[in-house]
């Protein structure tokens, strides 16, 4: 699902904060007809799946949280958002290109593709995406809520993510939570070590739904 303002999803003059977004993903899946299901969540997707295991816990199977946002929020660094806005702005993809190819972590999986689809993703996202979701992840706080999030949960992160501390210690207050950790990854996990993230999450699923 890509969220609102995101992809080929509309892009709403209103409605971006990551608790409508989680209202979106229950209304979808109204829409659809799914009364339970299993959620997976990158980064501000993890947040979400904070929000879902504490307003939604009766629809979740389970939650799969791929090097997730803080539960007691999350700030951009200042600099780095500065520097995608301008380049947003500008619709300037090859600039924004140009830049991550200058920093990759692991080039031998991080594709020149790869870094089209994300250049391209943050340059055609709306104002409201991009700016009031910054916002609404700074401003988060489910963090008193965590211990009584129930479901089972599945926290996967990079040794080299500066994520990595929260996780841990996210994954400390859930009562149902596992926490593992890739030592060759960073925050980009799903990229940087898709076979053992798929193995996992497979196990995972399969665990929860003997």
């Amino acid at each position: 699902m890509e969220c609102r303002g995101a992809g080929a999803s509309e892009h709403t003059t209103e409605g971006y904060s990551l608790s409508q977004y989680a209202n979106d993903i229950i209304e979808l899946l109204n829409k659809l007809e799914i009364k339970k299901f299993t959620f997976v969540g990158h980064s501000m997707g993890g947040g979400l799946g904070y929000i879902l295991g504490s307003n939604y816990f009766e629809r979740l199977n389970g939650l799969i949280l791929l090097a997730p946002i803080p539960s007691d929020g999350y700030k951009p660094n200042e600099k780095e958002h500065q520097i995608k806005k301008e380049f947003r702005e500008d619709k300037d993809e090859l600039g924004l290109l140009n830049q991550f190819l200058s920093r990759p972590f692991r080039r031998e999986v991080e594709t020149d593709e790869w870094f089209k689809r994300r250049a391209h993703h943050i340059c055609s996202v709306s104002v409201g995406h991009f700016d009031e979701i910054a916002l609404s992840m700074e401003q988060l706080n489910i963090k008193p809520f965590l211990k009584d999030i129930k479901t089972p949960t599945l926290i996967l992160s990079g040794a080299h993510d500066t994520l990595l501390s929260k996780n841990q210690e996210d994954s400390q207050l859930l009562p149902n939570a596992t926490l593992k950790v890739y030592h060759n990854a960073g925050h980009d996990i799903a990229v940087q070590e898709p076979l053992a993230i798929a193995t996992e999450i497979n196990k995972f699923i399969k665990h929860n739904y003997k």
